[in-house]
């Protein structure tokens, strides 16, 4: 009787760990698909503030988007007269020394790639201002290395990537993996909205670069080979496998 309600015990708290993993996934995934839409473009470091934020999550959103768009990222979230953030970064741009000069910082710590930051609602504007100053003066180098998974098609099913939630959630020094699919058939490409760049997959999957036109530049390519992260998104009750490209490559016929 002990052991069987040891076990029974076991088991709920097994379903109350799965049940805060999804709504955690859940509300994160929520708060990148909004920060997504303050990306501004023509910044090489982004400031993506938002008063439905939630700072246990900032931490999470900018890394998955700093991986995605290659550049610093700030999430923060408003609490009553301060915004309270968390900062991703890449190779070359260093958080120990990059805010030094900055003089209106409420609160700042962390390492090199890592930061948690605070500030006063009404310096948004001064922050953004230092940052795209402060980013002019590093040179960035454009070399690209990637520790990644050999995906095999034949077995990129729904179930083994919604797997992958057991692992989350993701964040620095435990990154999303990401997968090598080579040679996948292109049987439609968009650019949407003039800024993101869609493929449509044999086997009803798409593959998503987001605030890129890399479309225009292979328009004639009927095979691809993609490195990126695997999600499965729902509409209408029908599931697809989705690749959130981070680097695409054409391949020759």
């Amino acid at each position: 009787a002990i052991f069987l309600e040891y076990s029974k015990e076991k088991t709920n708290m097994a379903k109350q760990i799965n049940q805060i993993n999804t709504l955690r996934k859940d509300l994160s995934n929520q708060m990148a698909q909004q920060a997504q839409k303050l990306i501004q473009p023509q910044y090489r470091f982004q400031l993506l503030i938002d008063e439905s934020f939630h700072e246990g999550l900032n931490g999470i959103v900018a890394g998955r988007l700093t991986e995605q768009l290659q550049q610093p990222v700030l999430v923060a979230s408003v609490h009553q007269n301060e915004l309270k953030g968390s900062i991703r970064s890449i190779d070359g741009v260093d958080l120990r020394t990059f805010f030094q000069d900055c003089p209106f910082l409420k609160a700042y710590g962390g390492h090199e790639k890592a930061a948690g930051i605070a500030i006063l609602c009404e310096d948004k504007q001064r922050l953004q201002d230092y940052v795209n100053t402060k980013i002019q003066t590093i040179e960035i180098k454009n070399e690209k290395t990637y520790d990644v998974i050999e995906g095999n098609t034949r077995y990129l099913t729904i179930s083994e990537i919604e797997s992958l939630d057991c692992l989350m959630p993701f964040g620095e020094g435990f990154q999303e993996p990401l997968f090598y699919l080579e040679k996948m058939y292109v049987t439609d490409r968009k650019l949407l909205q003039n800024m993101h760049s869609k493929w449509s997959l044999e086997g009803g999957i798409e593959a998503m670069k987001f605030h890129s036109q890399a479309v225009k530049q292979s328009p004639n390519i009927n095979t691809m080979t993609f490195i990126g992260t695997l999600q499965v998104s729902e509409f209408l009750n029908q599931k697809k496998i989705n690749i959130l490209v981070k680097e695409e490559f054409p391949c020759e016929s």
